[in-house]
């Protein structure tokens, strides 16, 4: 998690270094459009996958992790010349650098840390999947230093994640005993159908983060290299702390049945304080590290340092609820439902918060929508439970009636 994040952010002052903050603005849309295109992509695994190997045996593991591979190449296809397509219309050019950023970005959804996540193994995923990438991260951050083209960066973390996945599959199959494990299309096909509900959850959680900065350099072009910056942060938090959100997650998926409450209630209580602190802690060091982090370019005031430390804090809990709570317990139509309202009420105020009054209005925009998907997930839950509890509550009044 820090490797990731510490390789992540360093990346951005060196682009804005060497491009500047206007083309570092484009390189940022990119991404966003990237990570929308990647989680499509996914498919909904990170969200179903842990749950799927958590208990099965090393051949079944395999197959799943196998049918999730083609099945998001074949998404994939599909999705990646769409996000090409939309990232030109949104910068008014094609460029070669953004849409390797674009790639690059969408690329990670072929990660196997989902995979290692459902089957407890952490170091694992460290060597395989993490130290691959960081690696990736930080030679091109060494070639943009040496004066290399941009092209270069985002080439070497493609390399990067390449590795990663070649070198999980050739581990996981070996694991499974050796044997060619072979998916059909049809089969394939059937499991990207079974998948829907994740991913129209996944996507609509994605469209909420990648649409408000494409809103913004629509809508508010000379409020994009700031609001860039803001969702820039957004998102390397996100991908930070996606191990703690997929931790949680196997937690919950592994715990029995009459455990699954207790596991709930600390996975809430721990990621609540955590959020909690994570406020805090921006609002002493936020100023300084977005200072250090737009190479000394933009300036940021206490107000606005604040706002995006409440924003970190709430996509951290709505992440671990979502995932942790309301997938391993498959109501993956409640999320689908809930992050979807979200996203709507969320876009639609980033659209007049950036119209009216500038990036820090639109930020709040984000902020209020993602307040209501955590609500609408919680009160979900909620009455999922009590219904659950319900029909034994009925047979226990029965029996003590007798």
């Amino acid at each position: 998690m820090v490797a990731l994040a510490v390789a992540g952010l360093a990346l951005i002052p060196a682009l804005i270094a060497t491009v500047g903050p206007r083309d570092w603005a484009d390189i940022a849309v990119a991404q966003a459009i990237g990570g929308f295109c990647g989680v499509i992509t996914g498919y909904g695994w990170g969200l179903a996958g842990p749950a799927y190997v958590a208990r099965a045996d090393p051949r079944t593991r395999a197959l799943r992790y196998a049918e999730s591979l083609r099945g998001r190449a074949l998404v994939g296809i599909v999705m990646l010349p769409v996000g090409a397509v939309v990232l030109s219309l949104v910068i008014d050019r094609v460029a070669l650098v953004p849409i390797l950023a674009l790639l690059t970005t969408a690329a990670v959804a072929l990660s196997p840390a989902w995979f290692y996540v459902g089957v407890a193994r952490p170091w694992t995923l460290i060597v395989i999947d993490t130290i691959p990438r960081v690696m990736g991260t930080a030679l091109g951050i060494l070639l943009l230093h040496l004066g290399l083209p941009t092209g270069f960066a985002f080439v070497s973390q493609l390399t990067g994640i390449g590795v990663g996945l070649v070198v999980a599959t050739l581990t996981i199959r070996r694991q499974a005993g050796g044997a060619r494990i072979s998916v059909s299309w049809p089969r394939t096909l059937s499991v990207l159908r079974d998948q829907s509900h994740g991913m129209v959850a996944a996507g609509a959680s994605a469209s909420f983060a990648a649409l408000p900065v494409i809103l913004v350099g629509l809508i508010a072009p000379a409020a994009l290299p700031v609001y860039a910056v803001f969702d820039k942060v957004q998102r390397q938090f996100a991908s930070a702390v996606s191990p703690v959100v997929q931790m949680s997650q196997g937690y919950v998926a592994r715990a029995a049945p009459a455990d699954r409450a207790k596991a709930v209630r600390r996975v809430t209580l721990v990621t609540g304080v955590l959020s909690l602190s994570g406020m805090a802690l921006f609002a002493v060091i936020g100023g300084w590290f977005l200072h250090l982090l737009v190479a000394q370019t933009i300036t940021f005031t206490l107000v606005e340092v604040g706002i995006l430390g409440v924003a970190l804090g709430l996509i951290l809990f709505e992440q671990v609820f979502g995932h942790a709570v309301l997938a391993t317990a498959g109501r993956m139509k409640p999320l689908a439902a809930a992050t979807s309202v979200g996203a709507v009420v969320g876009l639609l105020l980033v659209s007049l918060g950036a119209a009216s009054s500038g990036a820090l209005v639109a930020l709040v925009g984000f902020e209020v929508g993602l307040g209501v998907t955590i609500v609408l997930e919680v009160v979900t839950d909620a009455r999922a439970e009590r219904t659950a509890r319900r029909p034994r509550n009925a047979a226990h009044d029965v029996e003590l009636t007798n």
